[in-house]
């Protein structure tokens, strides 16, 4: 390997959004720097080792009301459903090596840089490897992923194959909430406890719903004043804001100033940073664009161009500039809870 994504992305010309960052002077050009890095590349070089959970403990064990065929309906990328699987226990040695390489270089790497975490390349291979339904599917994508993909073979899969690697992605992600559970002192030094609520707020985001749970304190001046100290406290500020925004009901008119604020707040802490770019889109979907007429919002108003700008950010990301497959995989999440119903 490396695992092909099925659309490569051109990292020459990246795109985010055009959204100002509030910060400090001093910070612009070392975030400019550091955006969008070398996707294989895996934690960031540059990153503090993991802080304190500003999370209440036993926080992560606290499970949204989730209906998991909707999920699996969000998993469906443009409604294609999973393929058969073609690879089953018992796996071979080999099996075990190219899942292990995958995961070491491409899916364990991609979704701690998307929720700026350190936990699942750390300790996350250890409970892959011990769910064999998921093994069976990561070494069923990476026997799609290995057909020439020059062949007419490959373009007919790969409609298929995108819907079993978003299946993959989101399994591995949601280790993260089964393994908090668990509160193996290990895995909690490790961060499972931020990479789990973070997990949560992605989830509760895309299926439209709300949380409940008390979400982390306004975080407050960590490690001193030094530029990866400020860097840490803005990444924490931005996760705990979209955390308060699934607290607020969009339904309720008196909420309207609380969500603006609170929306505003997240992206002034966007650092040109390409994860919280699509995690302040999908946010901004949901609450201007609701599930009606996702597809033909073209108002002049502020509100009608912020949410074009989403849109088109997110479906562009699915499409193949996102720059990690995780990116683009839960771009076309978003854009599939866009066809379905509440």
């Amino acid at each position: 390997m490396p695992m092909p994504s099925s659309n490569s992305p051109d990292t020459t010309n990246e795109q985010h959004y055009d959204y100002p960052t509030a910060i400090d002077p001093t910070l612009a050009a070392s975030l400019q720097a550091r955006a969008h890095q070398d996707v294989f590349s895996g934690a960031d070089p540059q990153r503090e080792s993991a802080t304190a959970s500003p999370y209440p403990a036993g926080s992560a064990n606290e499970h949204s009301s989730i209906n998991r065929s909707r999920i699996d309906d969000l998993i469906a990328i443009n409604g294609v459903p999973l393929p058969a699987l073609t690879v089953t226990q018992p796996l071979l040695e080999n099996h075990y090596q190219s899942l292990t390489t995958a995961y070491q270089q491409v899916y364990g790497p991609h979704i701690d840089k998307f929720l700026e975490t350190q936990w699942f390349v750390s300790r996350g291979l250890e409970y892959v490897l011990q769910d064999a339904r998921l093994c069976e599917r990561l070494a069923t994508l990476i026997a799609r992923f290995n057909i020439d993909p020059q062949t007419e073979a490959f373009n007919q899969a790969l409609p298929a194959t995108q819907s079993l690697e978003t299946s993959v992605i989101w399994s591995i992600m949601s280790l993260a909430r089964r393994v908090a559970s668990q509160n193996r002192q290990e895995d909690t030094n490790a961060g499972v406890l931020d990479a789990a609520k973070r997990f949560e707020t992605l989830e509760n985001m895309l299926l439209g719903q709300y949380l409940y749970s008390e979400g982390p304190p306004k975080t407050e001046n960590i490690n001193g004043t030094g530029l990866q100290a400020q860097l840490s406290q803005r990444e924490r500020e931005f996760w705990r804001l979209m955390h308060k925004f699934l607290t607020i009901r969009d339904d309720e008119a008196s909420a309207s100033h609380e969500l603006d604020e609170t929306l505003a707040g997240a992206r002034g802490c966007l650092d040109v940073k390409e994860n919280r770019d699509v995690i302040y889109s999908i946010a901004l979907v949901r609450l201007h664009g609701g599930r009606e007429n996702l597809e033909n919002t073209d108002g002049g108003s502020i509100q009608d161009k912020d949410l074009g700008k989403a849109k088109k950010f997110l479906r562009d990301e699915a499409e193949g500039k996102g720059n990690t497959q995780v990116i683009q995989r839960i771009c076309g999440m978003a854009m599939r809870a866009w066809t379905l119903p509440r």
